[in-house]
Order: structure tokens, then sequence, then C-alpha cells
């Protein structure tokens, strides 16, 4: 349940001027499907088929990181694919596979889904008009598809974490000395959703 809050973070950090109501529709549509999503997850046959487009844009996201940080991508999924290990069975909605993982890449290709948050973030300060036409309803699936697509898997939190030690020493490091940097950090970050948002207008 816990992921429910990332479209209350989008609207929370949006600052354009649409009226309150119109927020909490939008918002409230969302989570709607959201909560519709790990309802169905049940269901494999069902989960897959209505979130194949979050799992191509999430695979797509390791895809396109492992390209450029040099992970050797070669291969490429994006059906389901039943599994079987010992005594258990899961299925695996996609994957990549990729032969160079290394210290500098790792962390960067198992978290790269991430980056599908800045696309539901675009979509949603998009919004405008009437909420009811269909590209705006298109817009609030979309966004929905991205912030679920957004969330890596065990293995991919595995592959991040797997060789990136030096950045967690690092990251440490710099919180035990310069606990400042943490309050300077969110400052730059608020100041650059604002950016984003007037580049959007």
């Amino acid at each position: 349940m816990y992921f429910y809050i990332i479209p209350f973070l989008l609207a929370i950090i949006n600052k354009n001027k649409r009226d309150i109501m119109e927020k909490i529709i939008i918002i409230s549509s969302i989570v709607a499907i959201l909560f519709i999503f790990k309802h169905i997850k049940t269901n494999f046959i069902l989960y897959s088929t209505f979130t194949f487009p979050a799992t191509f844009i999430h695979e797509v996201s390791h895809l396109i990181i492992s390209l450029i940080l040099n992970g050797r991508p070669i291969t490429f999924k994006v059906f389901p694919k039943r599994i079987e290990k010992k005594d258990i069975v899961y299925y695996e909605l996609g994957s990549v596979t990729s032969t160079n993982i290394t210290w500098y890449n790792s962390l960067f290709i198992g978290l790269s889904p991430f980056l599908l948050w800045i696309g539901a973030y675009f979509l949603y300060i998009s919004i405008n008009g009437d909420l009811f036409t269909l590209i705006n309803i298109g817009k609030i699936i979309l966004i929905a598809l991205l912030i679920e697509g957004g969330f890596p898997s065990i293995p991919d939190y595995k592959i991040a974490f797997s060789k990136s030690f030096i950045y967690i020493g690092i990251l440490m490091a710099i919180i035990y000395f310069n606990p400042e940097y943490i309050s300077i950090f969110w400052e730059n970050i608020k100041e650059l959703f604002l950016y984003l948002e007037t580049l959007s207008k």
C-alpha cells in the first residue's frame, strides 16, 4: 500500500493553478488504477496483460541505461515466462540480461526504472483543460502505468547493490561528515522540479 503515496507527492511538488477538486479527481483516479493493479496480481494472466505496457517500458529503461553505461545487454524479453526452481514456481514478466555489470554501472542499470517516475511527473503537469477528454484520460492511465513500471524488482535491487558499495560508502561518508548536505540536496531537488515545470509551460 505504501506506493499509493507517490501520486500525492506529484501533486504536492506541482505548483500549477489547477483547481483542488480537479487535482483530487486526477490523484484519486491514479490511485484507483494502482489499486486495481495490486489486487489483480493474484491472477497472473490478467495482471500481465493489463500491465504489459508498464513491463515493456520498465525493461526498456534497463536496456537504454545498460547501452549507455556499457552494460552490454544481450537479451531483451517482455513476455511472461514460467520459471521452476526446485520446489518454487514463479513467473517472470520480462528481463534484460547484461554481460558487463560492474561497479560503475550496476546501481544505475538496476534502479533505472525509477526514471519512469520523471515521465509520470511530466505527464501529470501536462494535463490541462477538460479532465474527461480521451487525451487526459489516456494520460492518467499512462501515469499509473509509469508508476507501476517504475518500481525495480527484487532482482533489480540485487543487481543495483551487487557491485555499488563504493557509492554507498561515499554517500554515508558525506552524510556523516557534512549532514547539512542533506538539506542542500533537498533544496536543489525542489529547484529542479520548479525548473522542469517552467520548461513544460
